[in-house]
């Protein structure tokens, strides 16, 4: 079991996870998300086997989710607060008698993190490229062009 569900799992009998739907993933993370769609994000989770059981939901926030569950514990990540969490699904789990849980952030364990961590490398990458080039156009007095890679 990931490190980042065992505290999760740990709070009760049962662990029911909610995935964000495609268009959810969208609002919450912006219009290049998600990374993988929702029906391979359900099939990594399913080989994962800690849960009960888990449940897609096709748009944010999951209110219908949380009303239909008593004694529920809804477990965010390190870097959620009680107040940035969606104020809808906040109500919602409250309502319904449940228990807002937010475990410890795991340092590199974010798609946000590796996305930054990737773009910052192919761009290092690409200015060192790039800067290599020009210098190679500026040595050579007889390059009137740049390589074909840049036309």
């Amino acid at each position: 079991m990931s490190l980042t569900w065992k505290p999760a799992r740990n709070q009760g009998d049962a662990l029911l996870v909610g995935v964000n739907g495609d268009e959810a993933v969208r609002e919450l993370k912006g219009p290049d998300r998600p990374l993988n769609e929702e029906h391979d994000r359900a099939a990594v989770l399913a080989h994962w086997g800690a849960w009960t059981a888990f449940a897609s939901s096709p748009n944010a926030p999951r209110r219908a989710f949380f009303q239909r569950r008593s004694r529920t514990f809804y477990v965010k990540g390190g870097d959620y607060t009680l107040a940035t969490l969606n104020p809808d699904e906040r109500r919602a789990v409250e309502q319904a008698g449940g228990r807002i849980v937010i475990i410890p952030f795991v340092p590199g364990k974010s798609a946000t993190g590796l996305l930054q961590k990737m773009f910052a490398t192919v761009s290092a990458w690409a200015k060192d490229k790039v800067a290599a080039d020009v210098t190679d156009c500026v040595k050579d007095s007889k390059k009137r062009h740049w390589p074909d890679r840049y036309q």
